[in-house]
């Protein structure tokens, strides 16, 4: 993925800033400040309409009307930022719609977030920063953005989960990680190969530890697929942004 560049929208870096400061502010306004302030103005005239004829008397009564304005003042509040949430609601729906900056802003936000999110995962150091179970729920999150979903989940020696994975076309894939060390030799990869593996379209073992490169070559045509980590986010990230599967 190239890096994402406000020019190539049109819009400059003031505008970015100017369009994220006026959500920021309107958003305050309509949803905390505007529907407080009237809140409390409108509990202070409903608390004064009632009982400004009716004197407390005695302590217990001083306190009893506490308790009774504080309550007005809370639900006025209440009435007073259900109200405002709709209004804003609707303005903010108006807004995306109308304005031009917005959406070339929202585009390129989009994308940047986009950008940070697969970089980060291409990055061999971010997966190696990871317990088991984090890099096997980052593993299957990536997996069902090409639109694969768990069948079943089968546990494995290194501490992982192994997992069957298939798509709408029925293809299967078994997607198995290992941590314990990096896969050296053919006799290695042999030792952690599971027999699940030979039911399925592909298998794919993740070495977070990694391994050596001229194994690739000695599985070219088979089944099996080697991948670090980030080399999976890669391959995933390649064949979602292509069309590929």
């Amino acid at each position: 993925m190239k890096v994402p560049t406000f020019r190539k929208y049109g819009i400059t870096k003031s505008q970015i800033k100017n369009i994220e400061n006026r959500v920021v502010k309107v958003t305050h306004y309509l949803t905390h400040l505007i529907p407080i302030l009237i809140g409390i103005s409108g509990g202070i005239i409903l608390y004064l309409t009632i009982f400004r004829n009716i004197s407390p008397h005695g302590v217990p009564q001083y306190i009893q009307r506490v308790f009774v304005f504080g309550t007005i003042i809370i639900i006025c509040i209440g009435i007073s930022m259900m109200l405002f949430k709709g209004i804003y609601f609707i303005y903010n729906s108006i807004y995306k719609k109308s304005s031009d900056n917005f959406k070339k802003v929202k585009s390129y936000t989009d994308e940047r977030d986009k950008y940070e999110f697969w970089k980060l995962r291409m990055d061999e150091n971010y997966w190696l920063s990871l317990d088991s179970l984090s890099i096997e729920n980052e593993l299957l999150k990536l997996y069902s953005m090409m639109g694969y979903r768990m069948k079943s989940e089968i546990s494995n020696s290194s501490g992982h989960s192994d997992y069957i994975l298939g798509n709408e076309e029925n293809r299967k894939i078994y997607i198995s990680c290992y941590s314990l060390k990096k896969i050296q030799n053919e006799a290695d990869l042999n030792e952690i190969l599971p027999d699940e593996a030979l039911h399925v379209d592909e298998f794919h073992l993740i070495l977070v530890k990694g391994y050596e490169k001229n194994l690739v070559h000695d599985l070219t045509g088979s089944k099996t697929k080697l991948f670090t980590p980030a080399g999976a986010a890669s391959m995933i990230n390649e064949a979602v942004f292509t069309g590929e599967s």
